[in-house]
């Protein structure tokens, strides 16, 4: 039950962020692992203090490719 509703807010915290629904799924799945800091497009969402706080982030060129290269693979088999 409360990893239902962790979830569910987490979603609305990264909905109202605007970030697509691939990495949206991919952060929700994360926070509930319980990893502290979670790279989004250019954003890193932040938990502190117990909310999720966005900070513009560049994204290192790592994970760009891994990025492109999960979404062509998505795009391929899909």
């Amino acid at each position: 039950m409360k990893l239902n509703k962790k979830v569910s807010d987490l979603a609305r915290k990264l909905e109202f962020i605007g970030i697509d629904e691939e990495l949206k799924r991919r952060e929700i799945i994360k926070s509930c692992i319980g990893l502290p800091g979670l790279i989004t497009g250019f954003y890193l969402v932040k938990k502190i203090n117990g909310s999720y706080a966005r900070l513009k982030k560049e994204v290192d060129n790592y994970n760009k490719l891994k990025y492109l290269e999960q979404r062509t693979q998505r795009i391929i088999y899909n």
